[in-house]
């Protein structure tokens, strides 16, 4: 499945590097496709690779704030955020079950 993803995007290359390439004069037709085909095998797994990257990045993040007792007494689906700092702060070490659930 990846490699057809990888030729996928290495086709799609290619055609944009050999639109690129058409501009210039210097170069013969024969040359301007074997540079395009080259940067297309070079880019492509790059490109896949960047996009995989971005992708794990931007679904595993969630925002940690520091602990806030209004934000915490009012907002309880959002605690997830605030969880870091108090394990981090060791705020409820030493506390007693009564003193934690002090609802």
């Amino acid at each position: 499945m990846v490699i057809l993803i990888i030729l996928f995007i290495a086709i799609v290359l290619f055609f944009i590097f050999n639109w690129l390439l058409k501009r210039s004069n210097k170069i013969t037709l024969k040359y301007k496709r074997i540079i395009a085909i080259g940067l297309s095998i070079l880019f492509a797994p790059l490109l896949y690779l960047i996009s995989i990257l971005s992708f794990v990045a931007i679904v595993s993040y969630y925002p940690e704030y520091n602990f806030n007792q209004q934000k915490w007494d009012n907002i309880p689906e959002q605690r997830y955020e605030l969880s870091a700092d108090i394990i981090e702060s060791k705020m409820l070490i030493g506390k007693t079950k009564a003193e934690v659930y002090c609802y």
